[in-house]
């Protein structure tokens, strides 16, 4: 009896929620045509000229951005809308290559907020068990089948960790991989400091006392990890496609099917994709607010430990250099392309012979004396003042994080281009 009435409140409540799914298709279809149909007399004289356009589009925070990143739903939905509205007033203003959400993927998403937000933990749990895969795959094409939700997660690596952060409590992670906690720029150490261990500290007794139900890990663990991880018989997911955007992305999803989260996952690889189309845009704006005698200035993108290197399209970094720089041809920058190396050193005379007008360069050591140490102890320092004052610098640990924080790192270039054109 009671497994009936289960059952029969699971359709009620799928039923409801496909039902609040097309009430908002047509209220945001009515919307669009109601708006599109609307002229005001004189519209001539009221438009808002193209080059003045940047300061009406809605605010870009960091913070905020930094705040749905982080799996906050409210911030999420926010920002999607905003940059909706942005879209249509950069296409309304005749802005080329202006990128939207679909309108089923609008959709989805405003649908995924309203139940995670209106409904209960228990129908939320039930819902994402009837829409999760059973049956996955890991990165290593090994096969997992989980015919049960899990509730226990031991991440090894920052990728699993920080996606995990997102979409799932906090209680149902174990222990954060080895560095995570130095990272309180990226990770919220509001969220590290709810988890108490380290995944370093689990082993032996300790570990399997622990008994996580599954823990996701690299395969380029210590071989002497790994060994006791599989000797105490823990289930083992493979994480290693994460050197693209859209292997961040399907690792997402993969993940969320994998810890009973799949309408989380969804929402927050939606607003990878709304993150990357919204500043995209921007740069497309800022382009066109370049008069045709700007000449094009060249850049060089270096990566700095003790000495410098180019990173090379390979890397992650150098996919988003490449992308942000491909959008805006007002600045010349030749990518590095390379199928097997992260990145090439280069010599001093090279740097010297490149003579850009801009540098660009990334750094893990990216604290307020890096300029200094650079001009002190490279090249750069025999650099006239004048391109002194025209290096910008990027997170090298935000660039690496192969996770959705990347999106914060783009913002960070778009912001470099934003700061390049000023007069």
């Amino acid at each position: 009896m009671n497994r009936s009435c289960g059952n029969t409140s699971i359709f009620i409540f799928l039923g409801c929620f496909i039902l609040g799914w097309w009430l908002l298709a047509f209220s945001h279809q009515s919307t669009n045509t109601s708006t599109n149909n609307t002229t005001t007399p004189n519209s001539t004289s009221l438009n808002i000229q193209t080059n003045a356009l940047l300061p009406y589009l809605s605010p870009l925070s960091r913070t905020t951005l930094h705040k749905a990143l982080s799996g906050n739903k409210e911030a999420i939905v926010q920002l999607i809308s905003r940059w909706d509205s942005d879209a249509q007033i950069l296409q309304a203003k005749g802005i080329n290559g202006i990128q939207r959400l679909d309108t089923d993927t609008y959709l989805q998403a405003h649908a995924i907020n309203v139940l995670l937000q209106e409904s209960s933990a228990e129908q939320i749990h039930l819902l994402n068990n009837q829409l999760r895969i059973k049956t996955l795959f890991d990165d290593n094409e090994q096969k997992l089948e989980i015919t049960h939700p899990l509730s226990h997660f031991l991440p090894q690596t920052f990728t699993a960790a920080s996606i995990l952060l997102a979409i799932t409590k906090p209680d149902q992670i174990i222990g954060l991989p080895k560095g995570m906690r130095d990272r309180t720029h990226i990770y919220p150490s509001k969220l590290l400091d709810q988890i108490p261990h380290n995944f370093e500290s689990f082993h032996g007794e300790k570990l399997f006392l622990a008994n996580p139900d599954l823990t996701f890990i690299s395969p380029y663990s210590n071989p002497s990890v790994l060994s006791a991880l599989k000797n105490q018989g823990l289930k083992l997911y493979v994480i290693k496609n994460i050197e693209s955007l859209k292997g961040i992305q399907e690792t997402i999803l993969k993940l969320g099917h994998a810890v009973n989260c799949p309408l989380e996952a969804n929402l927050l690889s939606i607003f990878l994709d709304a993150t990357f189309m919204a500043i995209d845009n921007r740069i497309k704006a800022l382009f066109s607010e370049m008069t045709p005698t700007d000449s094009q200035k060249k850049v060089l993108y270096l990566y700095y430990d003790q000495h410098f290197s180019i990173p090379t399209t390979k890397c992650l970094a150098g996919q988003l250099v490449k992308r942000a720089f491909n959008l805006h041809p007002g600045y010349y920058y030749h990518p590095l392309e390379s199928p097997d190396e992260w990145r090439v050193p280069v010599e001093s005379e090279k740097i010297l012979l490149e003579n850009p007008n801009y540098f660009v360069i990334s750094s893990e050591h990216n604290d307020s004396n890096l300029q200094k140490r650079i001009e002190h102890q490279t090249i750069i320092g025999a650099l006239p003042e004048k391109t002194k004052k025209k290096i910008y610098f990027l997170d090298e640990q935000l660039l690496s994080s192969v996770d959705q924080y990347v999106a914060l790192a783009y913002f960070d270039i778009y912001q470099i281009l934003a700061a390049m054109q000023l007069p």
